[in-house]
């Protein structure tokens, strides 16, 4: 099985649009962090599964628990699964599939995830993204899956058709402001915070490319942070840790 890894960031680096203490690296590569990037497999159509190994690292300093979120921008058809720790799932026929358990990863620890297509004899292309989620639904990392046989007839790309805005927040940790910053709050946007359990707890209108806003009355503890533009532009989510 030839594997070939694209150094393309089509998202742009999960450490900085999605969760901190989280990052997607190769199991025979313990050290390079994957996240955001497109990982290319390369199999024989006679091969049981056409797979590639990963394991998501937690960085943070308590457990997480995590699930696996496959969407399919291209598939022929044949059939996909999502092994992890607890085992391997048929991915159903639909563009999304959410993997059924959580996974718990303590501090400092890594979980396996492996996602696969089976192509049965059959010449395969498929174009799959996977987002590594917290048990509320919240994306923490991403990484995109190209498969392809051999001798399959094959043009595929990432489909990233979806216009989201990419903004950085700090310092993070923070205490009582944080400085938003994303291009396409040029012209105004709202930023939003979430608590853990997902509940918005603060929202935020801004006028300006770059904006200071207070958090001083946010309690001790972690929150998420989305920005939507005035433009429609939709940004994924960020981790902020409030001390």
């Amino acid at each position: 099985m030839k594997i070939t890894l694209l150094i393309t960031t089509l998202f742009i680096s999960a450490g900085q649009i999605f969760g901190q203490g989280i990052k997607i690296v190769a199991s025979s590569d313990l050290t390079t962090d994957l996240s955001g990037t497109t990982v290319e497999v390369v199999g024989n159509k006679d091969d049981g599964a056409i797979y590639y190994e990963f394991r998501v690292i937690n960085d943070n300093a308590s457990t997480i628990n995590v699930k696996y979120l496959r969407k399919r921008d291209v598939n022929s058809g044949r059939l996909d699964q999502i092994c992890e720790s607890n085992g391997c799932y048929d991915a159903d026929d639909t563009y999304s599939y959410i993997s059924p358990f959580l996974n718990s990863i303590n501090s400092g620890d890594t979980s396996t995830f492996k996602p696969q297509i089976v192509p049965n004899g059959s010449e395969s292309c498929a174009v799959h993204k996977y987002y590594v989620l917290n048990d509320f639904g919240i994306i923490y990392d991403s990484i995109n899956v190209i498969f392809k046989t051999t001798n399959a007839n094959c043009n595929l790309s990432i489909n990233n058709n979806e216009k989201e805005t990419v903004f950085n927040i700090y310092p993070n940790p923070a205490q009582d402001f944080v400085t938003v910053r994303g291009a396409d709050l040029k012209n105004g946007g709202t930023v939003v915070f979430l608590d853990a359990l997902g509940k918005e707890v603060k929202r935020a209108s801004v006028k300006s490319a770059s904006n200071s806003i207070s958090v001083s009355e946010l309690k001790r503890g972690v929150y998420f942070v989305n920005i939507h533009g005035q433009n429609g532009a939709k940004s994924n989510i960020q981790r902020l840790i409030i001390q």
